[in-house]
């Protein structure tokens, strides 16, 4: 992993958060092999993003909703 310090590929990695960020909201984006993660500065609508080197999403990752996780089923105990 590498941390991404190119503003020109950091903003372009965290437009493909889907939602406004506010403005001057900082992002974090890590280079992991061929592919970019930039993490939800806010956490509440999803924790982080992943695209490819063309900047097309490859994942979304969403934070857990009263409780419950992305797949659907409550946290084990």
């Amino acid at each position: 992993m590498t941390l991404v310090r190119d503003r020109a590929v950091c903003s372009r990695v965290a437009s493909r958060i889907d939602h406004p960020l506010p403005v001057g909201a900082a992002v974090v984006v890590l280079s992991v092999g061929p592919l970019y993660y930039v993490r939800e500065p806010d956490q509440k609508k999803g924790t982080g993003v992943i695209t490819d080197r063309d900047f097309k999403v490859v994942a979304r990752l969403g934070a857990a909703v009263d409780g419950v996780t992305q797949t659907g089923r409550p946290p084990e105990r």
